[in-house]
């Protein structure tokens, strides 16, 4: 089973890939491309990556599934909406120091035998939903950031960059 470090670890090496995937950006770059009209724009995307990864956390701890109390994450997506894309490296390093914060107020145990309401998910303790929500949806909006880079800007990255965040 993955501990409480392991799981946070990846949390933030997804945080640090996304902003490895940022700083691939060429100046002058259009961050309203879309890939399709009803898809989200680049920048919405790295607005939402600021965001959902923690609030999803936040919603675990706090209950969220089982009160319908989406305050915290509707404040959350609010105060994103106005991210400017130069902000981005730093609103990601703002998420992983509020991980770090949430995890230190963790402990293995509760996240083997705390169970929670969860979301979309078919786990209920509180450690297999953190990996279910936060750190599934980092993966995925990384991987769509990826997608979107690749097809409209810079077609040389490759899977070092994707899933590593390195330039091979």
């Amino acid at each position: 089973m993955i501990n409480k470090e392991q799981l946070l670890q990846s949390i933030i090496q997804e945080c640090n890939v996304c902003k490895h995937l940022y700083s691939k950006i060429p100046e002058g770059y259009d961050f309203n491309y879309r890939p399709n009209e009803n898809m989200r724009t680049t920048l919405e995307l790295i607005q939402y990556l600021t965001f959902a990864p923690y609030e999803f956390a936040a919603a675990m701890l706090c209950d969220t599934f089982k009160t319908n109390d989406w305050t915290s994450y509707s404040n959350a997506e609010k105060n994103a909406a106005s991210l400017k894309p130069e902000n981005f490296p730093e609103a990601m390093d703002v998420q992983i120091e509020k991980f770090r914060k949430m995890f230190a107020g963790l402990n293995e145990d509760e996240l083997n035998t705390r169970e929670v309401v969860p979301g979309w998910s078919l786990n209920k303790t509180l450690g297999a939903n953190l990996i279910d929500m936060p750190l599934k949806t980092a993966v995925a909006y990384r991987m769509q950031f990826f997608i979107y880079l690749k097809s409209s800007c810079c077609p040389q990255l490759h899977t070092g960059n994707c899933w590593d965040g390195m330039d091979f």
